[in-house]
């Protein structure tokens, strides 16, 4: 096997080329002014090669990954779970790691007063009333399906107001024990 080698100039003149070849078998040294590539088989990569690859990569089909599209209501469910993870303060729950139950001597303490913290338990149940008050707006939307069957179409009505209200009331008695 026959080495051949060469003697690069200094570095600010060829800047990156060793990033520029394909070297097979062969030992980079790099010193201080100088470059020292030993190789058998050295060529250096031309635009052409580049675009070769890239035509290359584009050709690769993925027939599965391609036909498929995510369902609206996949992504709905998402946005809406990740509002309320937000909304009850999962980012904070998880930054900080709150405490679930406050310890007293005489009963432990559910709730924080004040904005400035807050409990596990509070954001779980904040959590909790959000997500009845989603499904409420969602089972009085779906009420509006059944104009033809009016008992129905009340019915579903009047469960989703009642679990709107219950969301709201239930946030509402939060935000008051919070002392807000």
């Amino acid at each position: 096997m026959i080495l051949k080698w060469r003697i690069l100039g200094s570095l600010e003149k060829y800047s990156n080329v060793s990033l520029f070849y394909y070297i097979k078998d062969q030992s980079v040294i790099v010193e201080s002014h100088l470059q020292i590539l030993w190789f058998t088989e050295c060529r250096k990569l031309r635009l052409d090669d580049m675009s070769n690859i890239v035509r290359r990569i584009k050709e690769i089909r993925l027939e599965n990954m391609a036909s498929w599209k995510p369902s609206t209501k996949i992504i709905v469910f998402i946005l809406i779970s990740v509002s309320i993870f937000i909304l009850g303060g999962g980012v904070y729950d998880i930054m900080l790691r709150p405490l679930s139950i406050l310890p007293t001597p005489s009963q432990p303490i559910f709730y924080y007063s004040g904005m400035s913290d807050q409990t596990m338990t509070e954001s779980i149940s904040f959590m909790f009333f959000l997500i009845i008050g989603v499904l409420g707006g969602y089972v009085s939307f779906r009420s509006t399906r059944y104009a033809y069957r009016p008992r129905e179409a009340k019915m579903y009505l009047a469960v989703g107001v009642a679990m709107l209200l219950f969301a709201f009331i239930g946030c509402r008695a939060l935000l008051s024990i919070k002392g807000i």
